[in-house]
C-alpha cells in the first residue's frame, strides 16, 4: 500500500514554497533569512526508505529527521528522538542490520567546522546510538550507503566531494555543492567496529 507523506516539505510544495534544503530542489528564501540562517533547515520529506527498528516502522531520507510510521495506515505518528547526545547528523537512508547481534548500523555525516563521517550502531529495539568509528576529512564524499562485515564497516571515498563551508548561506540544492574531481582517485575507508581503528585503502583504477 502507499500514501503521501504528510510533512512540512509537502505542505510547502502545495503552497508553492521551497524553504527547506533538499537533495535536488533549490530553495527560495528572502535575503534576510539567508543572512540570519546560514545553515538552512533540512527537509523532512523522509520518502527514501522504510526500515523496522525502534518504535516499529521508520521512514527516512539522507537528513537528520526520521519519522515513525503506523504499519496499518502508513501515517506519520511522530518524529524519532534518539536517547543520546549525538545530535542530528545527516544519516544514510540505508542502515544495515547486524542480525546476529541484533544491531542497526548506519553511517552519518557531520558538516561542521570539523567535517567527519560517523559509523554508529544501536540495538534494534532501542534509540541510543553508540559511535563505533570516525573518519575526519576537510572534504567529504557523497555517501549513499556502505558495506558491513562482522568486523568492519567500509565507506567508499570516491572523488565526488564537498567542502561543507561552501553550503553556508546557499540556496542551491544539496547535490549541486559537490564537485567531481577524478584526479583524487577513490579510496576504501575501513573502520574496525570493535576498536575504532581506521585504515585507508586506495581502490584500483
Amino acid at each position: 500500500d502507499w500514501r503521501l507523506l504528510e510533512c512540512e516539505s509537502s505542505a510547502d510544495a502545495r503552497a508553492g514554497r521551497a524553504r527547506l534544503a533538499s537533495f535536488g530542489t533549490p530553495m527560495r528564501r528572502p535575503w534576510w533569512l539567508r543572512l540570519f540562517q546560514p545553515v538552512p533547515r533540512l527537509t523532512d520529506n523522509v520518502n527514501v526508505n522504510v526500515q523496522p527498528f525502534g518504535p516499529g516502522l521508520v521512514a527516512m531520507t539522507e537528513a537528520p529527521r526520521q519519522a515513525a510510521i503506523d504499519p496499518q495506515t502508513l501515517a506519520v505518528t511522530g518524529w524519532l528522538r534518539y536517547e543520546d547526545k549525538l545530535g542530528g547528523p545527516s544519516s544514510s537512508a540505508h542502515p544495515l542490520l547486524d542480525i546476529e547481534r541484533g544491531l542497526v548500523v548506519n553511517v552519518a555525516q557531520v558538516f561542521g567546522p570539523k567535517p567527519e563521517c560517523l559509523v554508529y550502531q544501536h540495538p534494534r529495539g532501542e534509540l541510543r546510538r553508540e559511535v563505533i568509528g570516525r573518519w575526519r576529512a576537510a572534504e567529504l564524499p557523497y555517501v549513499h550507503s556502505f558495506a558491513l562485515t562482522q568486523r568492519h564497516a567500509v565507506l567508499i571515498a570516491h572523488p565526488l566531494l564537498v567542502r561543507p563551508r561552501s553550503m553556508l548561506w546557499s540556496d542551491r540544492p544539496y547535490i549541486d555543492h559537490f564537485r567531481w574531481l577524478p584526479e583524487r582517485g577513490t579510496r576504501l575507508v575501513v573502520l574496525e567496529r570493535a576498536r575504532d581503528d581506521l585504515r585507508r585503502r586506495r581502490a584500483a583504477a
